[in-house]
């Protein structure tokens, strides 16, 4: 009877042992999984970054060139609405 007692406790140990080891690899999938995707987030934004200071040096150029055309209308508009008004007036 003895030896049927400490062979369940053995049993019991290893079942144990085993449980153990699961649950430590789990925690270091889990803990591999996050540092994952932590680096993913990171690249993501670092992207994200690069493509921001793109967009944003694109608007600056669109707004220059187009403060540019602004201007250059303006200019063409007064010299044709003065070249009109001599016009009317002959």
């Amino acid at each position: 009877m003895s030896e049927a007692i400490a062979h369940e406790e053995r049993k019991n140990a290893v079942k144990t042992a085993k449980k153990l080891a699961a649950k430590e690899r789990k925690e270091q999938r889990k803990a591999g999984t996050m540092n994952e995707l932590i680096k993913g987030v990171q690249r993501s934004q670092a992207e994200f970054d690069k493509k921001q200071v793109a967009r944003d040096e694109v608007k600056m150029e669109a707004y220059e060139t187009d403060a540019k055309k602004e201007a250059w209308y303006r200019k063409e508009l007064k010299y044709v609405i003065n070249r009109a008004d001599v016009v009317l007036e002959v």
